[in-house]
């Protein structure tokens, strides 16, 4: 330590004043660089943060969405429940309607009903039962006189009289040689 002191009284006022800013030189050059990692660091640090914050915030958006959706979840859930037990109604308000569920035994009784009545207008059946769309198919064609006409008018009367689901389809007449001809397809629908 002596000897640094009596080096700086030896140097003459250049010298000294040289080693003066060396030293202030150097310690502006030792702040900046201090102040310059503190600062990288404090940048770090703060964007960090900032992520912190957004993934936070987008913790938070989510948590919200999930409350939306577990609402949601509830309120569906509630309609389902109602429309389940609705739907179980009506299932067995169909099964006791004979409108709506028509069994063998009662296409049977329409069927005896329509060859009954479409004898006197020489009509032939030809019957296919659709189990997949749960309806009975029937081709009816035959042929008539003209003065049957308002025997054939009843026959159709007939046809659609049933307590059922009830289309016809295709219907087709044609005159030929004193002879009405007709077909069409009858369809009945039930639900199973």
């Amino acid at each position: 330590m002596n000897n640094l002191k009596e080096y700086i009284e030896n140097l003459d006022k250049k010298n000294f004043i040289m080693l003066i800013v060396s030293i202030l030189v150097l310690w502006f050059i030792a702040i900046y660089y201090l102040n310059n990692i503190f600062t990288k660091n404090k940048q770090t640090l703060f964007r960090k943060k900032m992520e912190l914050l957004k993934k936070i915030e987008e913790t938070r958006i989510l948590d919200n969405k999930i409350v939306k959706i577990k609402n949601k979840h509830k309120i569906l859930k509630t309609k389902y429940q109602n429309l389940s037990s609705d739907l179980i109604y009506l299932l067995s308000e169909i099964e006791s309607s004979d409108v709506l569920m028509i069994k063998n035994s009662k296409f049977l009784k329409i069927l005896h009903n329509y060859i009954a009545i479409g004898a006197n207008v020489n009509a032939s059946f030809k019957i296919k039962q659709v189990n997949k769309l749960n309806k009975y198919n029937i081709e009816i064609s035959g042929n008539f006189s003209p003065i049957k006409f308002l025997d054939f008018a009843y026959f159709i009367k007939t046809i659609e009289s049933p307590k059922a689901i009830i289309t016809i389809n295709n219907l087709n007449v044609f005159k030929f040689k004193n002879k009405i001809f007709y077909d069409f397809n009858v369809t009945i629908w039930s639900f199973r």
